[in-house]
């Protein structure tokens, strides 16, 4: 079953947190969420668009010198948009870029 038809059926408390892969990327869903005080944290998509309204902090390991040492190298508030009916609405999230030890970037939506 399609994560979208599987996610349609669960009922999650408040305060639920829902990890999932980065194939699994519908703003609609995460806005129902965020309204239901339901957790969430998914990878970014490549092709993913938003807009950045704050860098809220910057790792000084970002450099190349230190491009082994796993850290957490941004934490960003973004709006990705999303379209409910037929207009198009952004989504408040938290985005962290975070390098593992092996110098790979991972990008990481939560609220």
């Amino acid at each position: 079953m399609h994560d979208k038809k599987f996610f349609d059926k669960l009922s999650l408390d408040k305060g639920s947190m829902v990890t999932m892969d980065r194939a699994y990327n519908f703003y609609k869903q995460f806005a129902e969420w965020t309204e239901e005080s339901v957790f969430f944290v998914t990878r970014q998509k490549t092709n993913a668009k938003s807009e950045v309204l704050k860098t809220l902090y910057e790792s000084p390991q970002a450099d190349k010198e230190n491009r082994k040492k796993a850290c957490v190298l941004k934490e960003e508030h973004i709006h990705p948009t999303y379209k409910d009916s037929k207009n198009l609405k952004p989504l408040c999230l938290r985005r962290v870029t975070y390098r593992d030890e092996k110098g790979r970037l991972y990008l990481i939506y939560y609220e």
